[in-house]
C-alpha cells in the first residue's frame, strides 16, 4: 500500500512538472516587442539620469578669444581667455 502511494505521488509529480512545459506557448511578437521596449526604456532612463547628474555643473560661454569654453560659471570658463564676450 505504501509502495503504491509513493509510486503514484512520484508519477504525479513527474507528469505535473512536465505537463506545463509541454503545453507552454512561445511569446507572441507583440509580447516580445513590449518586453524589449520596457527594457530599452529602463536602460535609457538610467543613462539619462547619469548624464544629467554628471553634466549639470558645466556651462558654455563664448570668450573674448572667439572660442567657446566650458566651466562651472561663465566667468570661470573664460578666466584665462580674456573674459566673457558680451555681444
Amino acid at each position: 500500500m505504501l509502495r503504491n502511494l509513493i509510486t503514484i505521488v512520484a508519477l504525479g509529480a513527474t507528469f505535473g512538472a512536465v505537463a506545463p512545459l509541454a503545453y507552454a506557448q512561445p511569446p507572441s511578437p507583440q509580447q516580445l516587442v513590449g518586453k524589449i521596449d520596457r527594457e530599452a526604456r529602463h536602460i535609457v532612463s538610467n543613462v539619462d539620469r547619469t548624464v544629467r547628474r554628471s553634466g549639470h555643473r558645466r556651462v558654455r560661454a563664448r570668450c573674448n578669444d572667439g572660442r567657446v569654453h566650458f566651466g562651472r560659471t561663465r566667468a570661470r570658463a573664460c578666466a584665462a581667455h580674456g573674459g566673457v564676450r558680451i555681444r
